[in-house]
């Protein structure tokens, strides 16, 4: 009986352990998000610019292919 309670108690000690560690880690996270982000706002600008212009090809190209398929 005892062994049981301890381990219950265990258990309830643990689920209270991870509830705070997710809360603490969550806000952490994002204030590491916001300095990075402020650390690296050009890049990201950069970045963004450039996988906008690579979906924007492969579209044009995908038209393209359908295009030809259509004709034939």
């Amino acid at each position: 009986m005892t062994q049981q309670i301890k381990q219950e108690r265990l258990k309830e000690q643990r689920k209270k352990y991870r509830e705070n560690n997710k809360t603490k880690l969550n806000e952490q996270r994002k204030e590491w998000d916001k300095a990075y982000k402020e650390k690296n706002k050009e890049k990201i600008k950069e970045q963004r610019k450039e996988w906008n212009k690579k979906y924007r090809e492969k579209q044009k190209n995908l038209k393209k292919i359908k295009i030809k398929d259509t004709k034939l």
